[in-house]
């Protein structure tokens, strides 16, 4: 049962208050661009994660909401989202249903972990990603669209097989910390550019010079560009 009470002991420890400022009024900008770019890494890797489960048992698709472990097993899981209730009132206060609904699957993947399921020990981790984003405070996300809508920009909702082809990435939280701070960084080079400061920048992560490109849309409003000067380095819009 070793998977299932470190999977309680996670839940249980996530703290409501990190969601209790957020309304469907603001959430969007409730986080920094740099923590939404950590947010979007986290959910690219769940993707990938599940795009290999899903090469492994011959299926094409699922949704992003499928609960991982019934989808192996074909049965209804008996921790239920009753059950889930009971147990995780702050998560019940967290007021987000996609929230409490990656909770369940985690629980579920865990108990089916514990009973030596052979599909599940294959792939132990599936719903790491994800309950790394909650516990970070990027779990406010919405439905909407046809898209998983959680301030990085939108995921879809189907998560396909072709995923697995992709490769994984780094999600350990010195990785994410440093893709906040490179934004940040970006963010405060381009602040100053704006302002008519020539000074150069330079990445964080091989020290070449940083390059901001102007460019205006269709509609007339201004976006920039700012990649380093080291090809596959550091590149990203900022409005």
């Amino acid at each position: 049962m070793g998977n299932f009470y470190n999977a309680v002991k996670r839940i249980s420890s996530i703290d409501p208050n990190i969601y209790s400022k957020v309304t469907m009024e603001n959430w969007k900008s409730f986080r920094s661009k740099g923590e939404y770019s950590a947010d979007a890494v986290l959910i690219s890797d769940h993707y990938i994660r599940v795009g290999k489960l899903l090469q492994f048992i011959s299926k094409d698709y699922t949704h992003f909401v499928v609960s991982l472990a019934e989808l192996i097993t074909g049965d209804d899981m008996e921790f239920d989202s009753e059950k889930f209730g009971e147990l995780f009132p702050n998560i019940t206060e967290c007021s987000c249903y996609l929230i409490s609904r990656i909770c369940l699957c985690y629980i579920q993947w865990a108990i089916l972990l514990d009973s030596d399921e052979p599909i599940s020990k294959k792939f132990p981790e599936m719903y790491e990603p994800l309950i790394k984003l909650i516990e970070r405070g990027g779990g406010q996300m919405t439905l909407h669209h046809g898209e998983i809508d959680g301030g990085f920009g939108g995921f879809p909702r189907l998560i396909y097989a072709d995923r697995g082809n992709l490769k994984a990435v780094d999600i350990s939280d010195q990785a994410l910390n440093q893709i906040i701070n490179e934004v940040e960084h970006a963010e405060e080079y381009l602040e100053k550019y704006k302002s008519g400061d020539s000074s150069k920048h330079f990445c964080l992560r091989c020290r070449r010079g940083l390059i901001i490109q102007s460019n205006i849309t269709e509609w007339g409003s201004k976006w920039y560009k700012i990649n380093c000067e080291t090809d596959n380095c550091f590149n990203k819009n900022f409005s």
